[in-house]
């Protein structure tokens, strides 16, 4: 396997000498995730969408009309998703009363992310 002209094996043994290749130093996987995710939270168009524990890259749009769908189907005093540094998180948490509502909201944003509800 190639990558920018290098066999896959000689990037580990590049890697292991603390050589950069791509951008990355290190062998370990959650330094190079790592590495992905900050170059790609900066680009200025993608997010990270976190549904049911699963992780996949989007744009805006796509964030924007799932809580809008969220928002149409889940019933009322419902936390649809929460927003922190580019990163979404799609819950569906009914509370019985906007008091409930409400103190879980300012949990959440005492964290510092940015609420959807219903």
């Amino acid at each position: 396997m190639q990558n920018n002209g290098i066999a896959t094996g000689n990037i580990d043994r590049l890697r292991n000498l603390g050589i950069e290749v791509n951008g990355v130093t290190s062998n370990n996987p959650t330094d190079r995730l790592n590495k992905i995710l900050s170059e790609w939270k900066t680009t200025g168009d993608m997010y990270l969408l976190e549904v049911l524990g699963h992780v996949y890259g989007t744009d805006r749009v796509y964030i924007d009309n799932l809580i809008k769908a969220g928002k149409e189907t889940q019933p009322k005093n419902t936390i649809i998703a929460v927003e922190k540094d580019r990163t979404v998180i799609m819950l569906s948490q009914p509370h019985k009363t906007a008091k409930q509502l409400g103190i879980s909201v300012k949990e959440y944003i005492d964290k510092g992310f940015k609420v959807y509800t219903t």
